[in-house]
């Protein structure tokens, strides 16, 4: 079973994983016309790198390959799609990962010819940080075609903010403090519990916020993205000691499979988003803990390669499921986040947007990373599956 261990740069996928903040390092630019040519280009500081890139819409995978970038770190894939539907791709250069989206409807620029790189088309979905250039290149072939398209990302864009800003407001109402929780020491882990109903009670509030924020609401997408991102509960775990544990038990396993949410787990400068998809899986009887400790050891440093180097502190997670006195590692599904506060102490120069969240695979003794995002306004950088 794969071990991992996360630095400022984090992956996530059968868990034990240690993890930290490293910087980004591809560009990506991507092009395609209404006749359903494409081309991706892209440049990486990993040379003679393997490529892989997956392009798929909603409902089949249309291209798959594989390359190697050059001496210079450069790649190109060049490739045909049915027209007039939209598209989502992932390049991945030996573990480092870009997401990118594009469309070929009503596109008229030939893929050959390079595109404005001050005026890319940028996917609505945040693909994390970096100089990506992102979405579907080419300019359309109408003036007013371009003022329709901006117009649509503007107002997606406010009502990312207007969500976020309610979502925040309702969060800081529900979140589970200390005084929330207990602590008792198990051999040598500090295990965190949740006192009695605090869960169940906070939930209900949340439920109630919820209903009442969104009763004035009639934009449908609006409330959809509202509702998603309300769907974990928020705990602040403030234990300093080492190898720090979140336990929730049978009834807060039970309470938060009937109403199907998950939760995010604050560990004081490192936090785990744990979807739902991972709670439905805990069976009645189990108990699920997360766990986190800091890793010291030098020798993982050292084997960060290139220019890059590692940013913050390396944290060790665990996400396990109980039953008496065994234990299984859980498998975390889509939408499990690492976030990771940024020390400006400790950037000396580097640019934020750069930064990106990294995981450690003791099978291939080698750094991988998440699609990672830079927020300035909280100074996290989050990474994502």
């Amino acid at each position: 079973m794969k071990k991992f261990k996360i630095v400022l740069t984090t992956t996530v996928l059968t868990f034990a994983m240690t993890c930290s903040v490293l910087a980004k390092d591809i560009t990506l630019k991507v092009e395609a016309n209404k006749n359903g040519k494409v081309k991706v280009s892209g440049e990486s500081k990993k040379n003679t790198e393997n490529v892989t890139i997956k392009v798929e819409d909603s409902k089949k995978i249309y291209y798959l390959d594989q390359n190697k970038t050059n001496e210079k770190g450069e790649f190109q894939f060049k490739f045909e799609v049915d027209p007039n539907k939209d598209y989502k791709g992932r390049v991945n250069v030996g573990g480092e990962i870009e997401d990118f989206e594009f469309k070929t409807k009503e596109k008229g620029e030939n893929p050959e010819k390079p595109v404005n790189p001050e005026k890319p088309e940028k996917p609505s979905k945040p693909s994390g940080g970096g100089s990506s250039s992102g979405g579907g290149g080419g300019s359309a072939t109408k003036p007013s075609d371009d003022k329709k398209d901006s117009s649509n990302k503007n107002t997606d864009k406010n009502i990312d903010k207007k969500i976020v800003e309610k979502a925040e407001k309702i969060k800081k109402e529900v979140k589970i403090n200390k005084e929330d929780l207990k602590v008792e020491v198990k051999g040598n882990k500090n295990v965190v519990a949740l006192k009695d109903n605090v869960l169940n009670n906070k939930i209900n509030k949340l439920n109630e916020m919820i209903k009442d924020e969104l009763k004035d609401v009639k934009d449908e997408k609006e409330k959809e993205a509202l509702k998603k991102e309300l769907s974990v509960v928020p705990i602040k775990v403030e234990e300093e000691k080492e190898n720090v544990v979140l336990e929730l038990g049978e009834s807060e396993i039970k309470n938060m499979k009937n109403e199907e949410v998950g939760v995010k787990v604050d560990f004081l400068g490192a936090e785990i988003k744990v979807p739902y998809t991972v709670i439905e899986e805990v069976r009645d009887g189990e108990r699920l803990q997360i766990r986190k400790s800091e890793v010291r050891d030098n020798n993982l440093e050292n084997k960060v390669k290139g220019k890059e180097k590692v940013l913050a502190k390396l944290y060790k997670f665990d996400v396990v499921k109980l039953d008496g006195n065994s234990e299984k590692e859980v498998k975390l599904e889509d939408s499990t986040k690492i976030i990771i506060k940024v020390d400006d102490n400790k950037l000396n120069g580097v640019k934020k947007d750069t930064l990106k969240i990294a995981w450690y695979d003791e099978e291939t003794q080698s750094w991988k990373t998440l699609k990672s995002q830079f927020i300035p306004e909280n100074n996290i950088v989050v990474g994502e599956m």
